[in-house]
């Protein structure tokens, strides 16, 4: 098995690990391909959500992840039904009597906007702690694991860039680069958390 503390392979029948001489509990080291239903995903996404020790199975992991989505989904939706309602009376009806009736309702699409990325990073920090987990689950060093968990984290903040006002000029974008880049490994390492087999399985 594994010493959940320092991630390395110990005797089976070990108490204590002989690497860092961590205490080992049997039933936190055994192996982590136990599947979970999705009540207790979201179970486990709330009741760990500022635990960093132990382990998150995949389905754990991607039941607690899949929650978050829909939640997201729905709220973003209504969050966005003004701003879709006034495109739509934009494309049904002329300027002057849009203008008449006062039904532009474009002044919205700043705070509603916000508010999207607010429900995004909310959705982010809830996966901060399970997708720790997860890494040490896959077998990463706990160093690689901070690295990662904190690229992740990151990566989810750069929602936050839609409202950086657009300064202009070759150093602008070499920050979108730099955002985009930061976005993308945040993606990639979201998939290797949803995919990557326990360490413990291999």
């Amino acid at each position: 098995m594994i010493c959940k503390h320092c991630n390395k392979n110990i005797p089976d029948d070990a108490k204590y690990c002989v690497y860092c001489g961590y205490p080992v509990d049997n039933d936190e080291t055994k192996p982590s391909n136990n599947i979970v239903s999705f009540k207790q995903g979201i179970k486990a996404l709330f009741s760990k959500f500022m635990l960093f020790n132990g382990r998150s199975t995949r389905s754990e992991f991607n039941f607690g992840l899949l929650f978050l989505l829909i939640i997201f989904q729905a709220l973003s939706f209504f969050v966005m039904i003004p701003s879709t309602c006034n495109m739509m009376m934009q494309t049904l009806t002329s300027e002057e009597l849009m203008n008449e009736a006062m039904i532009d309702m474009s002044y919205l699409n700043g705070p509603l906007n916000l508010l999207t990325s607010i429900i995004s990073i909310v959705c982010a920090v809830f996966l901060v702690a399970p997708i720790f987990r997860r890494f040490t689950d896959c077998g990463y060093s706990k160093n690689i694991n901070i690295l990662f968990t904190v690229l992740f984290t990151v990566g989810q903040l750069t929602s936050f860039s839609v409202f950086v006002p657009n300064f202009g000029g070759p150093l602008y974008i070499i920050f979108d680069v730099i955002l985009s880049l930061v976005s993308l490994v945040s993606t990639i390492l979201l998939f290797i958390a949803m995919l990557k087999k326990s360490a413990i399985e291999e």
